[in-house]
């Protein structure tokens, strides 16, 4: 074609254009390079096809994926900023209050009434205070990568005891009623880190508490899930409420930090932003799973799944002996302990902690009891027989 023609001019012309599909799931390449010409024309070419989809598409995947992060600094820039003004009044109110409510007190010294009156506020804007500084501090930690779970022996219906119990007066405080359903707990002993479980429920119920309107009712349960894992529980954690609920928008952002609903219901409510960020953040550290379900002027319903490690005997055993090591590391005293073989007893459990805390062996000594055992598996009199909690082989650690 003539338009062809004219594109190729010099003779080492090479042209070359990109095409697609309507649909766009194939790209193609071609390059038409000239083999001969006459009188300064194209006489033949060579057309040269190349297939480029997966090329494409990974090209047209890597924009978008950089679109989506600008997009997300500026909007995180942008909550920050938000955060900040937030923040300053946040934090001024109960401030604010403090000071107003500590003149008032001393102004009247001799009026004990009024002076406890005072005191009562000053303490709950101290608590209030105190919150959105630990929220803060949490999540800079969290960012900087300096949180660490502290795993530990704990019971599930003690931890929903002191939940309620830490929840009980915001709950009063707003007409709720709570419903607590505890599911085919069949393991109620489990190892992990109770405190930041305890604090990731509580900040699902501090929502459920402020956003649910006076005489509001919600449903906290623990139900045990199936597992194929030996040794290991699996536990969904819901808490139900009939709140105002959330619009689909502000769901997909309900875990950046420092985001707030837009919303003239929510302007009244202190918080800071940071509570979902922290609560999904600390769900991930502990390898689980949030899910939200909510519909706006309906209420919310929130799961958290986790796995913990269930505590049979040997478990038990083996937590008593790190701690043991542990309290006489640091003492500086020396643990000497007689201990069995078996690779599914305390001893695999008690390799299995001092690896994940890496505790220090220097000051242990591990004896093999069946070196300290008579035909009668008595102990021998040279031996100060220990109450057995657990060990591992000497041989093991060159001990």
């Amino acid at each position: 074609p003539a338009p062809l023609r004219q594109q190729l001019r010099p003779p080492d012309d090479i042209y070359r254009f990109e095409y697609s599909t309507k649909d766009e799931t194939q790209f193609k390449t071609m390059a038409i390079l000239p083999v001969s010409w006459k009188d300064g024309v194209v006489e033949q070419a060579l057309f040269v096809a190349q297939d480029v989809t997966q090329e494409k598409k990974t090209e047209i995947a890597s924009r978008k994926a950089l679109k989506d992060a600008y997009d997300a600094a500026n909007r995180a820039n942008r909550a920050k900023t938000e955060f900040l003004s937030n923040m300053s009044h946040d934090i001024r109110t109960p401030m604010n209050a403090i000071v107003g409510m500590t003149a008032i007190a001393g102004a009247n010294i001799n009026n004990p009434e009024r002076v406890a009156d005072c005191l009562g506020k000053i303490t709950q804007s101290s608590h209030h205070l105190l919150g959105l500084i630990n929220e803060v501090l949490d999540m800079s930690r969290i960012e900087s990568g300096k949180v660490v779970l502290n795993e530990e022996a704990f019971n599930l219906a003690e931890l929903v005891d002191d939940l309620i119990g830490i929840n009980k007066g915001n709950i009063a405080a707003h007409g709720h009623s709570l419903d607590v359903h505890l599911h085919k707990l069949e393991h109620e002993d489990v190892y992990g880190d109770s405190l930041r479980i305890q604090q990731v429920i509580t900040n699902i119920l501090s929502n459920a508490i402020k956003y649910t309107p006076d005489g509001g009712h919600i449903v906290f349960s623990i139900a045990e899930q199936p597992t194929h894992s030996p040794g290991v529980g699996c536990y969904q954690f819901t808490v139900k409420d009939n709140g105002i609920g959330m619009t689909p928008e502000f769901q997909k952002i309900l875990f950046e930090p420092f985001t707030r609903a837009d919303d003239k219901r929510t302007t009244k409510i202190q918080g800071t932003g940071l509570g979902m960020a922290i609560t999904q953040n600390a769900v991930n550290m502990m390898n689980g799973t949030i899910d939200v379900e909510s519909e706006l002027g309906k209420g919310s319903n929130i799961k958290v799944e986790l796995c913990e490690t269930e505590v049979d005997l040997y478990w038990k055993m083996a937590i008593e002996v790190l701690e043991l090591i542990q309290e006489n590391n640091a003492k500086g005293e020396k643990t000497v302990m007689i201990v069995p073989y078996g690779p599914l007893g305390p001893y695999a459990r008690l390799v299995e902690l001092i690896n994940k805390h890496r505790v220090s062996l220097k000051n242990c000594w591990f004896i093999n009891m069946d070196e300290y055992l008579d035909e009668n598996k008595q102990y021998l009199p040279k031996t100060d027989p220990l109450s057995f909690r657990g060990g591992m082989g000497r041989s093991l650690y060159g001990l």
